[in-house]
């Protein structure tokens, strides 16, 4: 059902806290490369990615005192946000995990350039989504 792990998602900074400041120890220390840093203003956040042997670290972070970043940062701090693995094709996989029993907290949708859905976290033993990407992983190297 999974073809890879496409990201693990970090959340870190906040809104008194720089992205880049909160990265910056994974640019110098580990000698990682950021490939691209996206924005998102209706969900009031920021995201810097890195991609390492062919899986994207995703750092997050929220830019103002809304949102479902927000939130989960008040709740829980900074740290591991979720798990997203690569799949063939989003709505079938969806409807078969669906058939399975899990729930899904969004429909699928948009993500950075891909396709994305959330499960319930009360459903799976980790946060969880599932992706569809055209793009290959050679690009985000």
């Amino acid at each position: 059902m999974f073809e890879r792990i496409h990201h693990i998602a970090i959340l870190a900074g906040g809104v008194e806290a720089d992205l880049d400041e909160c990265t910056a120890v994974y640019e110098e220390h580990f000698g990682m490369e950021r490939s691209e840093m996206v924005y998102f203003e209706e969900d009031n956040c920021e995201v810097a990615l890195y991609s390492v042997g062919g899986t994207i670290i995703e750092f997050t972070s929220p830019t103002g005192e809304s949102g479902w970043h927000y939130e989960h940062l008040q709740e829980n701090g900074p740290g591991f946000f979720h798990i997203a693995f690569e799949v063939d094709d989003i709505e079938q996989r969806r409807r078969e995990l669906e058939e399975l029993g899990y729930g899904f907290l969004d429909e699928i949708r948009d993500g950075i350039d891909w396709k994305i859905t959330t499960l319930d976290y009360r459903d799976t033993p980790l946060p969880m989504q599932i992706v569809e990407d055209h793009r290959p992983i050679e690009e985000r190297q």
